[in-house]
């Protein structure tokens, strides 16, 4: 009959064999979820330690897809962010990028507003479209831009997705059941992809942007709207051009174009 010292020792064995983890495909121990790798992760897909919520990489993040530690929201990149979408350290709010910003959309350290770029500002910086201000309000400067789905960041691919030669790269897709893929497209290259598939009134509305400027576009997105024929015929017919009291009209390419007003604008 076996000592109680030695029941001791195989009940840690025990323990450390089935690592105490509760899901699927966890990697590690005492993780719950599924597809965990690390130790004491809580959520799905998390890589690191004591992370809780989905895709996190690091250790202690809150949230889903943060990156570093003891960030608290959603795909923060750095350490002790709180919110969503910061870059850098201890940021509070959205949109961040830089070191202890509080509020929104800062670029800098220590600023306290939003739209701030530099150091130490508290007023709200104003909007910008095209390197010049408007009066809009951040509010309404946000509903004027289109959402983009561009191809780039990261996508999850399943196991039987995989390709033999991703398969080799990944040998951890066994585990969790696929990985994370990459897609690391220049927005230059990806914004053109993304504006292929645009209607024409989508397209349109980028162009009613306080300020728009083709060249400034271009050099941003890639795309150039003076080589979009059906964006902007070079002969306006009656059918593409619509009577108004105030047209509107934009310079590019030495050219000066009347813009066709789309009915579906809010």
């Amino acid at each position: 009959m076996p000592s109680a010292t030695s029941k001791r020792v195989s009940d840690r064995i025990l323990v450390k064999g089935n690592r105490m983890n509760t899901g699927n495909f966890n990697t590690g121990n005492f993780n719950t979820g599924n597809r965990n790798t690390g130790n004491r992760n809580t959520g799905n897909r998390n890589t690191g330690n004591w992370n809780t919520g989905d895709g996190n990489t690091g250790n202690w993040n809150t949230g889903y897809g943060n990156t570093g530690y003891f960030n608290t929201g959603n795909f923060n990149t750095g350490n002790r962010n709180t919110g969503n979408w910061n870059t850098g350290d201890g940021n509070t709010g959205y949109f961040n990028t830089g070191n202890f910003n509080t509020g929104n959309r800062n670029t800098g350290n220590w600023n306290t507003g939003d739209g701030n770029t530099g150091y130490f500002c508290e007023n709200d910086g104003p909007v910008m479209f095209f390197d010049r201000p408007c009066n809009l309000t951040r509010e309404q400067a946000a509903n004027a831009i289109q959402y983009v789905d561009l191809p780039i960041g990261a996508e999850w691919v399943p196991s039987e997705n995989m390709t033999d030669e991703e398969k080799a790269k990944n040998p951890n897709h066994v585990t969790i059941g696929g990985y994370l893929k990459k897609r690391d497209l220049p927005i230059t290259e990806a914004f053109p992809l993304a504006w292929s598939k645009m209607d024409l009134d989508t397209k349109r509305r980028f162009l009613l942007l306080p300020n728009f400027d083709a060249a400034k576009f271009a050099r941003i997105t890639g795309v150039d709207v003076t080589k979009d024929a059906d964006l902007f015929p070079t002969e306006p017919t009656e059918s593409k051009v619509a009577e108004s009291a105030s047209p509107m009209f934009v310079e590019m390419g030495g050219k000066r174009y009347r813009l066709v007003p789309c009915e579906t604008v809010e």
